[in-house]
């Protein structure tokens, strides 16, 4: 899930999570699919960055793009905690973050009438799934191909 936002408008998405605790935005791309579908809205919530964990979907800003992708890799770098994400059907990693980068993390996607829970077991195993099995993206990846989404 990618958007490409000026940096004013992240801080103004930042801005509304903080105050109401959460926002909802529409889905662009096949990063995440199946879980995240194009035109699916996804509601992310307020988190505090150190305690979010392996598997979790984020909300970030960089490079002038709102990515919704998972986290795969949260380290500790001179004092600071620094964290990388991965769409699941990307094939490679975005960029290492920093805290001040995150906006929220996924509480939960609403697909036409349907909402699926980010903390759901069938969700967290998906998650899981990804995350331990590297060649799923190159599979979903080339199923989107194939199909021309």
């Amino acid at each position: 899930m990618k958007m490409s936002v000026k940096p004013v408008h992240a801080f103004a998405i930042q801005h509304v999570i903080n105050k109401k605790g959460f926002i909802d935005l529409p889905s662009l791309g096949t990063s995440m699919y199946p879980l995240i579908k194009q035109r699916d809205t996804c509601r992310f919530v307020s988190c505090r960055p150190d305690q979010l964990t392996k598997g979790e979907v984020l909300l970030f800003h960089l490079n002038g793009e709102l990515i919704g992708h998972r986290l795969i890799e949260k380290v500790e770098v001179e004092g600071k905690i620094v964290f990388q994400c991965k769409g699941d059907t990307n094939l490679g990693k975005d960029q290492w973050i920093m805290e001040k980068d995150i906006i929220g993390k996924l509480l939960y996607v609403k697909r036409r009438k349907r909402s699926i829970l980010a903390f759901d077991h069938l969700c967290k195993l998906w998650g899981w799934s990804v995350l331990s099995f590297p060649l799923m993206s190159s599979f979903l990846r080339f199923y989107l191909n194939k199909k021309g989404i």
